[in-house]
């Protein structure tokens, strides 16, 4: 598989889309300036305005910092905008807070495989997807690009 369509299926994939909100400012009755500021990084988020959620959301994780969705959102924005040591940093807080970690696993193996090139830390992520959804073929097809990759680059 050339390394133009691996690239491509890495940022189809990355661009899911997600309909959920930040959870711990939405269930709140007061438009508080945090619960603002949490619905403005939405739709940027929502719309693919990456950089600018991102500022929102680096903001956001300074009140809150154990949000699980401003840390996997923050992640992605950043995956989105091409500093992937940021992505993961934030990808392993998500995953710390025990939030959306199949998620989080499957984009950290996304960046180490096909962006940083590192095959042993991605093989461990989609392993670690693996042992959330065992029957997750997309994952199952991750790891057999991975290892054709490594085949063909003997």
């Amino acid at each position: 598989m050339s390394k133009l369509l691996t690239i491509s299926l890495l940022f189809i994939t990355l661009s899911c889309k997600d309909n959920r909100d930040s959870e711990s400012f939405e269930n709140s009755n007061t438009d508080s300036p945090a619960k603002l500021l949490a619905h403005q990084a939405d739709s940027l988020y929502k719309n693919k305005s990456f950089y600018s959620a991102l500022v929102l959301y680096e903001k956001l994780i300074v009140i809150d910092s154990l949000n699980g969705e401003f840390n996997y959102r923050l992640g992605y924005c950043y995956a989105q905008n091409n500093q992937h040591s940021k992505a993961t940093k934030y990808y392993h807080k998500t995953i710390n807070l025990d939030y959306r970690k199949f998620e989080s696993y499957r984009n950290l193996g996304l960046i180490y495989g096909f962006v940083l090139n590192d095959k042993r830390n991605a093989i461990d992520c989609f392993n670690k997807c693996l042992s959330i959804n065992p029957d997750s073929k997309e994952i199952k097809d991750f790891l057999l690009v991975l290892k054709k990759n490594s085949v063909d680059n003997l």
